[in-house]
């Protein structure tokens, strides 16, 4: 049976983590990428890269997704009967600390468990009022607003709700 081994580096620590499982490896695709650059045929010829393969992600972080991300079956599109109790670890945890978790994901194309912490995470959102939401998404709340006009029937939202920061032109426009 061939050897493959893969020394992830997370930020903030000293010791990296080693992966020798090739189910894990296979479940990362920015981690399978990096172990088949460096030998194509890694699942039948051994492979160890013993450089190793920075992840901005603390390890508490790396080592949570590792614990849970076999066991994490994300929900079908069509399935109305998961719950967050089909995740207790994930639902445990407040939304500010699944967010890098579901951060991780992300960063190593897991998506399978990306959907897992995210149907987590919008389950906890469910709870929280709108200016709790909007601070968690780093976004401002802004106030109610009536928009439709009963006269015209026509929606008239402010021009300030569109205005965003226009990148500057180079010089005049061509004529």
């Amino acid at each position: 049976m061939p050897v493959c081994e893969i020394h992830l580096q997370p930020k903030e620590s000293a010791e990296p983590l080693i992966v020798k499982d090739f189910d894990l490896i296979k479940m990362m695709p920015v981690v399978l990428r990096a172990v088949e650059s460096e030998n194509p045929n890694w699942e039948t010829t051994d492979t160890i890269l013993t450089t190793p393969l920075p992840i901005p992600f603390k390890k508490e972080t790396i080592e949570f997704m590792f614990n849970n991300m076999r066991r994490y079956k994300a929900p079908a599109e069509d399935d109305f009967d998961t719950k967050v109790e089909d995740y207790p670890e994930a639902n445990a945890m407040d939304v500010y600390d699944l967010k890098p978790i579901i951060e991780l994901a992300n960063y190593t194309e897991n998506m399978d468990f990306m959907n897992c912490i995210g149907f987590v995470i919008a389950k906890k959102l469910e709870k929280m009022s709108i200016e709790s939401i909007a601070e968690f998404l780093g976004v401002e709340c802004l106030p109610e607003g009536n928009f439709f006009d009963e006269k015209d029937g026509w929606i008239h939202a402010p021009a300030d709700l569109f205005e965003a920061e226009q990148p500057q032109a180079a010089g005049p426009a061509p004529q």
